[in-house]
C-alpha cells in the first residue's frame, strides 16, 4: 500500500491557493496564503 499524499500550489500574483490531500484524497486543508508567507 503507498503511503503519500499531495500538496499542491495555485500560483497567481498575490494570493496562493493551498491545498493538502491525504493519501485517500481527502482534503486535509485548504487554505489561501498570500506571497510574504509563503515565501517565510
Amino acid at each position: 500500500m503507498n503511503n503519500y499524499g499531495v500538496l499542491a500550489i495555485d500560483l497567481a500574483k498575490t494570493v496562493f491557493q493551498v491545498c493538502k490531500t491525504d493519501h485517500f484524497g481527502n482534503v486535509i486543508y485548504n487554505k489561501a496564503v498570500n506571497r510574504k508567507r509563503l515565501k517565510d
